[in-house]
């Protein structure tokens, strides 16, 4: 109703989608949140989680057996770094009982245009004492003036 969404998806039958957002995109003048709900399911019930983000998705990071939806680049350094900040809010914690959480990035207003026309993608992994256990799928969230 907006006009054009920048946006796009892919369906792939049978891939469970674990980490989910509410809004597409935050605004560079007046900031916002993206709120993150984080299902991994039951069966990651009390591992710890860890949410991070980065400017893209490939090719990602090989960790053992998982492929996680990220790149190593400055921005992921700067979300690990922040974990459980103002900024990423609940982005490192303990799953609850049915492997579920919630996490957020805070944009503050008024950044500038550095990030104006840029997107970020957010993913999480699990682990508990024996390694990484799962690798979310990557949700996006782009800037806009």
């Amino acid at each position: 109703a907006t006009g054009a969404v920048a946006d796009h998806f892919t369906l792939e039958k049978g891939l469970r989608q674990a980490l989910r957002r509410d809004h597409p995109a935050l605004s560079v003048a007046t900031g916002g949140r993206q709120s993150l709900t984080l299902e991994a399911g039951p069966a990651h019930a009390g591992e710890t989680y860890l949410l991070a983000g980065s400017f893209g998705t490939a090719p990602g990071i090989q960790l053992g057996s998982l492929q996680i939806p990220l790149n190593a680049d400055v921005w992921l350094s700067g979300s690990l770094a922040a974990a459980n900040s103002s900024m990423y809010p609940g982005s490192l914690g303990l799953l609850d009982a049915n492997g579920t959480a919630t996490a957020a990035f805070v944009l503050p207003p008024q950044v500038g245009s550095v990030l104006l026309g840029a997107s970020l993608y957010h993913a999480f992994v699990t682990f508990d004492g024996q390694g990484f256990q799962l690798a979310s799928n990557a949700v996006r969230v782009s800037f806009l003036p």
